[in-house]
């Protein structure tokens, strides 16, 4: 499943963050779609971090615009 970037900002408690590798997961999830972790963080304050370094990155060393940011596809 994918979710974009303003999707996930909007709705931060529909996600989880794996203590395993870092990633972001849907909240359904039982383990990682990334590593199969079965342990998870859904802090919102850690959620909403998570969100805001990658807009970061695609902001600062990527060179997007805001616009294109929102609507980068993450595997969740």
């Amino acid at each position: 499943m994918e979710a974009s970037l303003s999707q996930i900002f909007g709705k931060l408690n529909d996600y989880k963050i794996c203590n395993g590798c870092g990633v972001i997961n849907w909240y359904e999830r039982k383990e990682c779609w990334c590593c199969g972790s079965k342990e998870f963080d859904n802090d919102e304050r850690r959620i909403r971090r998570w969100v805001e370094m990658e807009y970061e990155y695609y902001l600062n060393e990527e060179g997007y615009k805001e616009e294109e940011i929102d609507n980068i596809m993450i595997e969740v």
